[in-house]
């Protein structure tokens, strides 16, 4: 049997402390419980269910055979999609309201391209960008009133999309 080895710890090892994400857990619960809404995102895990597409997606992967870590950098293509959204909508806020009328896209849209933003109850795309091959698409439904084009939100949209596609970002 092996003889029994001393470890001398530094004595800052004494000044560490706990993991304290489950006592923020315990302070959210308690407010919670006292009506308070509370979005639980203290020990890693929101406080709604995973919606079901991503369960899908999700599985969906598994079967397919992703069932490892990925690179330290991230997927490249997840990069990319992220990198898209936020490059072509640089300096916009996340939500804002125009005058505008709006076309019906024809079904499908979202299967072809990367949707930006929607409207209307039915979550219509609005935005959306696309990289067919090497090139890059950038649409934008808005912009048949002249109103829109003097509002700074419809312009820094289309100045951001046409950075993207120009590839200045």
């Amino acid at each position: 049997m092996p003889a029994m080895q001393t470890v001398d710890l530094a004595n800052r090892m004494s000044r560490l402390g706990t993991e304290t994400a489950f006592e923020v857990l315990a302070r959210a619960r308690a407010l919670e419980a006292t009506g308070r809404s509370i979005v639980h995102l203290e020990i890693g895990e929101p406080g709604f269910d995973t919606p079901p597409n991503v369960v899908d997606a999700a599985v969906k992967a598994l079967r397919e055979g992703h069932t490892h870590y990925v690179q330290s950098a991230g997927i490249p293509e997840a990069r990319a999609a992220i990198a898209d959204v936020f490059t072509a909508t640089r300096g916009v806020p996340a939500r804002f309201s125009l005058p505008e009328e709006f076309y019906v896209h024809q079904p499908g849209v979202e299967r072809r391209t990367r949707v930006l933003a929607r409207w209307g109850a039915v979550r219509r795309p609005l935005v959306w960008v696309r990289t067919p091959g090497r090139g890059r698409v950038f649409y934008d439904a808005l912009g048949h009133f002249t109103a829109t084009w003097s509002d700074p939100r419809q312009r820094a949209l289309v100045r951001s999309g046409l950075r993207w596609v120009l590839r200045l970002d």
